[in-house]
């Protein structure tokens, strides 16, 4: 008689996970190929570990809506499930996670991400290529607003990106400002230069691009001990934030 002991039971499902990371990989260099291309294996691999664990903490066990969640990631940023500008991620996540099985959750998620892109990226991503090409034809001058009043940053984002602007609305960028300040101070910085670029890359991408695996070149940058000064930091990220939509507008293209 065959007995399977704890301890190798043990080793068959961490076996089982380690092959389903795997092939969760592979479907997202078919899923998102422009991106494997510049990010590569090591960044594909850290993100499908890091979204495993949170569909897992969501209740998402089966393999149909894990996939999902992690496509959910690379369309939407890794944080989209706390992100302000898409609150109704967290609640179908967290609020009806104890009356809904996951497969419906996963089908509610997946219709309210569609209708999210359809309004605020477009057909085709046209609003948001637009946006990108606004962004990146932007100079600094973006960074100096009048003033730092919610407004102002307002008057920004309806200006570069207004079909996000109203589609979110202004109570959740709101929320997103506070978090922009907050971030700005963890990271040890001071200037209103700094919240400014770091409140527009959190609205453009993702309120979660300082810790995002699949934006590494953001937190390198504000935690890069080479860089000798705010100042300095501020400024190699946005060239570097050019950079990256150069990249994704070419590809996108």
């Amino acid at each position: 008689m065959l007995i399977i002991r704890q301890e190798q039971m043990h080793v068959f499902k961490q076996a089982a996970l380690k092959n389903f990371e795997a092939e969760l990989v592979e479907h997202l260099k078919t899923f998102a190929p422009k991106l494997f291309e510049i990010r590569g294996e090591e960044c594909f691999r850290k993100t499908v570990q890091l979204g495993m664990q949170r569909a897992g903490e969501y209740g998402f066990t089966y393999r149909g809506p894990i996939r999902f969640y992690l496509e959910a990631m690379f369309s939407l940023g890794s944080d989209f499930d706390t992100d302000p500008q898409m609150p109704w991620a967290s609640e179908i996540l967290t609020k009806n996670k104890e009356t809904s099985d996951q497969m419906t959750r996963a089908d509610q998620l997946y219709r309210q991400m569609i209708t999210y892109m359809n309004k605020v990226m477009g057909p085709d991503n046209r609003f948001a290529v637009a946006a990108l090409q606004r962004l990146r034809a932007a100079d600094q001058n973006i960074l100096m607003l009048p003033s730092d009043s919610p407004s102002s940053y307002f008057s920004l984002f309806r200006s570069f990106y207004p079909e996000k602007y109203t589609h979110v609305g202004e109570e959740q960028l709101t929320q997103l400002l506070r978090e922009g300040e907050q971030t700005t101070k963890e990271f040890g910085l001071d200037s209103l230069k700094s919240k400014r670029l770091l409140t527009i890359l959190m609205f453009a991408i993702g309120h979660g691009i300082t810790r995002d695996p699949l934006y590494p070149w953001v937190e390198d940058t504000l935690t890069n001990p080479q860089f000798s000064g705010e100042s300095d930091r501020v400024n190699r990220l946005f060239k570097r934030t050019r950079t990256y939509l150069e990249s994704t507008l070419q590809h996108l293209a």
